[in-house]
């Protein structure tokens, strides 16, 4: 019988069997858990893609809704938000508070819309992009900023209303006329609101849900009235004399225009000197040739109207009666036009002609001078057509 030996060739291959037993085994272990994390991942996003929840690691102007249906999540978020936010935006110029309410300004937030993008977060359906996504975020986590919506409209309104109420308002460089004098003011520097500067504070104040913790001051600049235009106020003012005259076919009366002018070089000249608020000038009125108390009876062929009445026959009334008739005989009253007793007579005094006579007042007859009642009663007619006394 003869001995079986082993080579040292043969030994070295039984040794590379073994070896690549082993190497084959450790693949298949390996194929075997990279097959089960697939599987589990696959699964995974399955589950994922069907669940009614949001992932984790979501938030929403720092509330946390990972796990949460959309339902539940846009609930919470908007129960935190409120608990933050206060009614009013306060806002401050010179030691003055102003509020901007934010429901009057229909702030909020579009939390709605920011839910259905949290939910829709890894749910692309692209199966490597939606794990990579997830994963970053399970990592990282994402605070999402909701929209925030708002009534431009009523904003601009909210800071109009401020901008009028502020303390120092701008007055615009201006005239008027004073009697026989023209008057004008230079006017003086106000605060004007950077409404489109205050918009964005506002705006990101709400955003940041800061508002509640802080006062906002107004931003200003300095506003300046317009420089006095001595040519566009005498073109305002000035008037050429013009004669009344009528036409009859049509019938028309056309009422005189009364000259006004003033010295605009001298007014120019005393405005360039400056140091003054208010500047005048006299007035320079012009009567025309005829006036509508001198175009005569054919212009008023036409009787309106007429009324008498009696009195007693007293000498001393009876003049004052004929001075204040006269003094209105001829009068004409344009369509539209104010007539009145007192500018057309006058002042009834001794040195007017006037007599002591009995005269009512107060429901008695007293003595004294003919003033028509004028110390509590004031008459004036409007004509709607022409009239003539």
């Amino acid at each position: 019988m003869s001995d079986f030996k082993i080579s040292n060739n043969d030994k070295n291959i039984v040794k590379m069997f073994k070896k690549n037993d082993i190497i084959t085994l450790y693949i298949i272990l390996v194929a075997i858990f990279i097959g089960l994390v697939i599987a589990s991942i696959i699964a995974f996003y399955r589950f994922h893609k069907t669940s009614n929840s949001i992932q984790p690691g979501v938030f929403i102007k720092g509330t946390n809704i990972s796990g949460l249906t959309k339902e539940k999540a846009v609930a919470v978020v908007k129960e935190n938000l409120k608990s933050q936010m206060n009614d009013n935006i306060i806002l401050i110029y010179k030691n003055n508070e102003y509020y901007v309410a934010v429901e009057q300004i229909e702030a909020e937030f579009d939390i709605e819309s920011s839910v259905e993008f949290a939910y829709n977060i890894a749910r692309s359906g692209n199966f490597f992009k939606d794990m990579q996504v997830y994963t970053s975020i399970l990592i990282s986590n994402i605070n999402i900023d909701p929209i925030l919506k708002y009534s431009e409209y009523e904003l601009a309104k909210y800071i109009e209303t401020i901008q009028a109420n502020l303390p120092d308002q701008l007055q615009q460089s201006g005239f008027y006329i004073d009697d026989d004098e023209v008057v004008l003011t230079t006017g003086a520097n106000g605060a004007g609101i950077y409404s489109d500067e205050l918009k964005v504070e506002i705006i990101e104040a709400i955003q940041d849900i800061s508002y509640n913790r802080r006062i906002i001051d107004i931003p200003t600049y300095v506003q300046y009235p317009d420089e006095l235009d001595v040519d566009a106020i005498h073109e305002d003012i000035y008037r050429q004399a013009e004669n009344a005259y009528f036409t009859t076919e049509p019938y028309a009366v056309y009422s005189h225009i009364v000259g006004v002018d003033f010295d605009v070089e001298n007014l120019k000249n005393r405005i360039n000197e400056g140091g003054k608020d208010e500047y005048t000038a006299k007035l320079k009125y012009t009567i025309p040739e005829v006036t509508v108390n001198d175009i005569g009876k054919e212009a008023f062929p036409h009787l309106l109207g007429s009324f008498s009445t009696s009195h007693v026959n007293n000498a001393d009334r009876t003049t004052n009666l004929r001075l204040a008739s006269n003094k209105i005989n001829g009068t004409v009253v344009m369509p539209g036009e104010i007539f009145s007793y007192n500018k057309v007579v006058g002042k009834r005094t001794i040195d007017a002609g006037y007599k002591e006579a009995p005269v009512y007042a107060n429901g008695q007859v007293v003595d004294g001078l003919r003033r028509w009642y004028l110390s509590n009663i004031k008459y004036t007619i409007q004509c709607s057509n022409f009239c003539k006394s």
